[in-house]
């Protein structure tokens, strides 16, 4: 797999914005992420099983973040890792609304032909879904 789209988090603190550049690929070590901050420090968080986080790259965020002067610490963990989390869990709870009044608007066949669906592993899986019972709510309309 070659590497993810990188995504980038900036903040102010002190008169200083702080830019980390977040990337992901699989290496023979499992999943790896990787951190650029604007000092051309990296940092690698490797995971041989996949575990949970709060948002993609959280992990290893947070560890960049430890890299940067102690008292811009406390303010880029709020404005990093507290509003990206929060902005995370914002998308999720609007993306199950949307699973979730599309799912109502299907018949019992095809409510029951989603139950087979398989496992959603990634939002564009469940974008994916989403529109897929989009398409059988207006198919059978007809």
């Amino acid at each position: 797999m070659a590497n993810t789209n990188a995504t980038t988090f900036s903040a102010e603190a002190f008169g200083k914005t702080y830019s980390f550049t977040c990337s992901a690929y699989i290496g023979k070590n499992g999943l790896t992420h990787v951190c650029k901050d604007d000092e051309g420090r990296t940092t690698r968080k490797v995971w041989a099983g996949r575990t949970w986080e709060p948002f993609e790259f959280a992990c290893v965020l947070q560890s960049a973040i430890n890299k940067c002067p102690m008292k811009a610490r406390p303010v880029l963990e709020a404005r990093l890792i507290f509003d990206t989390q929060k902005a995370e869990e914002k998308k999720a709870e609007d993306m199950f609304s949307d699973f979730q009044a599309v799912y109502n608007k299907l018949d019992d066949e095809n409510k029951a032909l989603m139950r087979e669906y398989p496992l959603l592993q990634t939002e564009e899986d469940a974008r994916r879904c989403i529109g897929f019972m989009k398409m059988l709510a207006l198919f059978q309309q007809l």
